[in-house]
């Protein structure tokens, strides 16, 4: 692959800071992220934004199958004109913010890996549409925001523990990778970017039928994360019944952000499933 800033420069494109655009620069770099990753042999890979095609070209030369979903027309086109022989990738024109991930897996059935360097504005979007189709998906590779990469991997006690790291832990194993100098992209991004894998249990920490009314009530309860946990159910409207469970007296004096994924979901069960109003809950 030739240089990015030489390719930059050949296709007259100026990278959308708005898309978050950031280019890989080092074509070892790809490599390096694709032994990381630990995938199986003859892996089929779905990749987001693959820009001027570092990420996919390694892949390609790996002998794996590639479906990649890239938003920018330009670049879409790039990537057609410089890979119409590859008979292993599949080019797509699409926002990945719109793409049902669970459909195209059903459609793409041995596709059951996601890799992409996300766009940071929104990658915390993007990486919720994944997790909606975990049962089609066995790992998320991704380069993200450090920051971002922190706060999936949190345990709790930490300032970054909230209700991403919950939601993500819930659903796989955390595995976190290398930080990314900013000097390794072609524009320079002003933060760090760090690599971080998901690998999707077959068997979620809490019941599937569950998760959706847990991850909102840990999103009411952590806005008033520094409260202790009476206080930030009051706060929530959520008292606790008058015949609260013996069992969750002992965690009423800690804060939320204590306590750990099955002791919420005691909580959870315990106090709040009966009492939630569901609405107008802010997001972390």
């Amino acid at each position: 692959m030739r240089s990015p800033n030489a390719l930059l420069s050949e296709l007259d494109f100026r990278p959308s800071r708005q898309l978050g655009q950031n280019f890989l620069k080092f074509p070892e770099l790809a490599e390096k992220i694709i032994n990381w990753a630990h995938l199986p042999d003859a892996t089929a890979v779905i990749e987001v934004g693959p820009g001027l095609g570092a990420l996919t070209e390694a892949l390609l030369l790996r002998g794996l199958s590639v479906i990649a979903i890239e938003k920018d027309t330009r670049l879409h086109a790039y990537l057609t004109q410089t890979y119409n022989e590859r008979s292993n990738l599949k080019l797509m024109l699409a926002d990945a913010l719109e793409i049902d991930y669970s459909q195209l897996c059903k459609d793409n059935p041995s596709h059951r890996h996601v890799f992409s360097n996300l766009p940071y504005s929104i990658s915390t979007p993007l990486i919720e549409r994944f997790l909606r189709a975990r049962q089609y998906i066995e790992t998320l590779t991704l380069l993200v925001q450090e920051e971002v990469a922190l706060r999936m991997a949190a345990e709790r006690g930490s300032k970054d523990y909230g209700r991403l790291a919950i939601w993500i832990q819930t659903l796989g194993e955390v595995r976190l990778g290398p930080r990314i100098p900013r000097k390794a992209f072609v524009p320079e991004p002003k933060v760090e970017s760090r690599l971080v894998q998901v690998r999707l249990r077959s068997t979620p920490l809490i019941p599937d039928i569950d998760i959706e009314g847990f991850l909102e009530f840990v999103a009411k309860i952590f806005q008033f994360r520094r409260k202790m946990l009476r206080k930030a159910l009051a706060l929530s409207g959520l008292p606790p019944p008058e015949d609260i469970h013996p069992s969750v007296l002992a965690f009423m004096e800690k804060r939320a952000e204590a306590l750990s994924i099955a002791e919420l979901y005691h909580v959870y069960r315990h106090v709040a499933i009966s009492h939630i109003d569901f609405a107008n809950i802010k997001q972390e």
